[in-house]
């Protein structure tokens, strides 16, 4: 076992450098305990496969099944808020395991294969077309502000046939929801005020869409209420995971993947004198070398 490995997770110093600790742990201790969090961190890729396709000992339910309180710690007059928050993600398709978990998902399963993602194409390519334009005549510009952030939600916003003009509003909602995930004591009223403001914003357009359907996300995702593989609470609650996870890890792709190539030059020039052959694999790279998704 790891004696000399500091199992603060949620600190500034693991929060900036988290690869050291995740190379050590896989060196040295691969399926490890984590004592101040009571965990289990798996960190070998041949564990990682095996492990979620035997949902029979793994189970997908967390927020459900799990009775322990929220970790890092809350203040214990926001236990009411935790489990809000817990029955809110346990409506998510992610949330679930088989047979649930496939009867969810194949209410959008179709929207997400190779022929569909080709069709958007063209929207994302005015979009950066369009950013880019925007900030042209100023010789510079804050990637993450002026480009990564704003792409990725008037797409994601645009695919499930949301007004343009709530992009802001909808990206403002879920920095609420991301509080979630740190440290902060008082982080639970911030994350259900967003998840609130996603839920009355996302219902009454689900219940539009089920007597105005369109040709959009949002359209199909009501269909499944209709079908009876999803009830209401469910569509909405899989619109909002669709909204926030369908940005938020693209801005953090893009910007971590911006950083990685400025801090490896050579990896930049390499990418500028062949874009169109090696994109593909310095996107694959990127998303390896400083993953948007440190866990699951």
């Amino acid at each position: 076992m790891v004696t000399a490995v500091n199992d603060y997770i949620f600190s500034h110093d693991f929060m900036s450098d988290p690869y050291t600790y995740f190379a050590q742990l896989r060196e040295n201790d691969p399926v490890h305990w984590n004592e101040k969090y009571q965990l289990w961190l798996v960190t070998r890729h041949e564990d990682l496969l095996w492990l979620p396709r035997h949902p029979e000992l793994f189970s997908s339910v967390v927020f459900k099944n799990d009775p322990r309180p929220p970790y890092p710690a809350i203040d214990e007059s926001d236990m009411g808020v935790y489990e809000f928050i817990k029955d809110f993600f346990s409506k998510w398709m992610i949330q679930h395991d088989r047979p649930k978990h496939q009867q969810t998902r194949g209410v959008v399963h179709a929207y997400f294969n190779p022929k569909s993602q080709e069709s958007w194409r063209p929207l994302v390519q005015h979009a950066i077309k369009g950013l880019l334009d925007d900030v042209e005549d100023q010789g510079s510009m804050d990637l993450m502000r002026d480009f990564a952030t704003p792409l990725p939600v008037l797409v994601i916003a645009q695919m499930m046939g949301m007004p343009f003009e709530d992009r802001k509003f909808i990206r403002s909602m879920a920095e609420k929801l991301l509080l979630i995930g740190r440290s902060d004591l008082d982080r639970m009223r911030p994350s259900a005020e967003g998840i609130q403001e996603l839920l009355d914003y996302v219902t009454p357009l689900v219940e539009d869409r089920l007597v105005n359907p369109g040709d959009d996300l949002l359209t199909i995702l009501a269909n499944g209420e209709k079908t009876g593989e999803m009830t209401r609470e469910e569509v909405v609650a899989n619109a909002v995971l669709i909204l926030f996870a369908g940005h938020e890890t693209t801005i953090n792709l893009i910007c971590n993947g911006t950083l990685a190539l400025g801090n490896h030059l050579d990896q930049w020039d390499l990418l500028r004198q062949d874009p169109a052959g090696k994109m593909k694999s310095t996107i694959e790279e990127c998303l390896r070398y400083d993953s948007p998704v440190k866990s699951l």
